[in-house]
C-alpha cells in the first residue's frame, strides 16, 4: 500500500506554555533554503532566575523529535510539512481540522491549536512512534538539523518515568514532563518549534504583536525579516516544593488501668544551615503530634508527620508523657533531613517507663486535612483520640 504523506503550509508558530521563542539571527538569507542545516539552543529560564543554584541540581535534559520535514511550496517563500511516520500524522487532529484538510496545504492554526498539536505530538511520543533525534543537556547547541518541525520534551535525566499529566486551569489533563531535585519539581509542557524560523512580529514601537491567541505573533511565513537558521529557545517550567515527613515511633514497657493514657511531641523543622531556598516564607514548620495507649492498643504504636518541605533540618521533642509515666530515651535518626516523599526515611522513637502514678492523662487531637478544589482549597478538622485513630 503506498504511504500517504500530508503537507500544510508553515503558518503562525505561537508560543507553548512553556516556550519563550528568544531567536537569534547569526546565520539568515532572505528566500528560505530548506538545504541548509539548522541548528537549536535550549535552555531554561529557572537557570537564570532565583533558581538557578537549585535546577542544576536536576540534571534537565532536551530531547527533540522530529515530527515533519519541510517541503517546498510553490509561489511564496514558505514550506509545508510532511509527517513521518505514516502512524503518528494520522493519529493527529487539531481541533475540527482533519488531516484530509490538513492535506490541501491551506491551514492557519491559532496559538491553542499548536498547543493542542504539541500535546498530541507528546502523547505519540510518549509512546514511542516517533524517535529522539537529539538528548542533549540545557544549554547545548543542537546542530546539522534538517529543515521541518520538532518537538521540545525536557526532563531530568536521572528519572525513569519522567511523563505524567496535570489540570490546566479548564479541567483538562494535559501531558507534563519533570525534573526533580531534593527541594523542587520542575514541570515542563511538551513545545513545538519549526526550523528555520523567524523572529516575533514587532509593531512601531518595537514591542512584540500579541495575536488572537494571546500569544507572541511568531514566525509568520511571509514577513518579520530574514530566515533563522540558528535558532534559539528558553522553557519556563512551572515550579513546586517538594515535601517529605516523619514517623515517631512510641513505646511503653506496660499498660494499667482503663483510661486512655496520651504522649505529645514537639516537631519543628527549618532550612538547613547555609541553604537559602527562594520565595519560601512557609519553609519553617512548627506543629505538634499526639500518640495515645488504651487497652486495646498495644505497648507500641506510631504518629506520622507529613507535608514538611523536604531537605528541612527537624527535631523531635517530647514535651508531655501521660502522667503514668516517667521520660525515657529519645533516639533520634543519624541524618535529622527530611527525604522528599518518604515519611518512614527518618523514624524518631521514644520510650517511656510506668511509675506508678494514680493521675491519667486523656486526649485529643484535632487533624486538619487540607482539601482542594478547582473553586478553591477548604480544610476538613477531625477529632482524634486512640479509639478513632490518633495513632497514624
Amino acid at each position: 500500500m503506498q504511504k500517504r504523506h500530508q503537507a500544510i503550509t508553515r503558518p503562525i508558530l505561537a508560543a507553548a506554555l512553556c516556550l519563550m521563542i528568544l531567536l537569534t539571527m547569526n546565520t539568515t538569507v532572505w528566500a528560505v533554503d530548506l538545504n541548509q542545516p539548522n541548528s537549536l539552543t535550549v535552555t531554561s529560564v529557572a537557570s537564570t532566575s532565583e533558581y538557578r543554584e537549585d535546577v542544576a541540581e536536576a540534571n534537565v535534559v532536551i530531547d527533540l523529535y522530529l515530527l515533519a520535514t519541510a517541503v517546498p511550496v510553490t509561489g511564496i517563500d514558505s514550506y509545508g510539512y510532511r509527517f513521518d511516520p505514516e502512524s503518528a500524522d494520522s493519529a493527529i487532529t487539531i481541533g475540527d481540522i482533519s488531516m484530509d484538510v490538513l492535506d490541501t496545504g491551506n491551514v492557519s492554526l491559532a496559538g491553542e491549536q499548536w498547543n493542542d498539536l504539541a500535546q498530541q505530538a507528546a502523547a505519540i511520543a510518549r509512546q514511542g512512534a516517533y524517535k529522539v533525534v537529539e538528548s542533549v543537556p540545557t544549554g547545548q547547541k543542537i546542530s546539522g538539523l534538517t529543515a521541518g518541525l520538532y518537538l521540545i520534551i525536557a526532563h531530568g535525566e536521572g528519572i525513569t518515568d519522567y511523563w505524567t499529566t496535570r489540570e490546566d486551569e479548564y479541567g483538562r489533563q494535559q501531558i507534563i514532563t519533570v525534573a526533580e531535585t531534593e527541594s523542587y519539581t520542575y514541570a515542563f509542557a511538551p513545545s513545538v518549534i519549526a526550523l528555520p524560523t523567524k523572529n516575533a512580529a514587532t509593531d512601531a514601537n518595537g514591542d512584540v504583536i500579541i495575536n488572537e491567541a494571546g500569544m507572541p505573533d511568531i514566525n509568520t511565513a511571509d514577513s518579520y525579516g530574514d530566515w533563522i537558521y540558528d535558532a534559539s529557545a528558553s522553557l519556563k517550567p512551572t515550579v513546586t516544593p517538594r515535601y517529605g515527613g516523619l514517623t515517631v515511633v512510641k513505646t511503653i514497657d506496660q499498660f494499667k488501668g482503663d483510661e486512655e493514657v496520651t504522649f505529645v511531641f514537639r516537631v519543628t523543622a527549618s532550612a538547613p544551615e547555609g541553604k537559602v531556598f527562594p520565595d519560601d516564607p512557609d519553609y519553617s514548620y512548627s506543629n505538634v503530634v499526639a500518640v495515645a495507649f488504651n487497652a486495646s492498643t498495644g505497648l507500641s504504636t506510631t504518629a506520622v508527620v507529613d507535608r514538611i518541605r523536604a531537605g528541612a533540618a527537624v527535631s523531635v521533642e517530647e514535651i508531655y508523657t501521660g502522667l503514668r509515666y516517667k521520660a525515657g530515651t529519645m533516639t533520634a535518626p543519624e541524618s535529622n533531613i527530611v527525604v522528599p516523599g518518604s515519611t518512614d526515611a527518618l523514624v524518631f522513637t521514644a520510650n517511656n517507663t510506668f511509675d506508678n502514678d494514680t493521675s491519667g492523662g486523656h486526649g485529643i487531637q484535632n487533624h486538619f486535612t487540607l482539601v482542594e478544589g478547582r473553586d478553591g482549597n477548604s480544610w476538613n478538622a477531625v477529632q482524634q483520640t486512640a479509639a478513632s485513630g490518633l495513632n497514624r
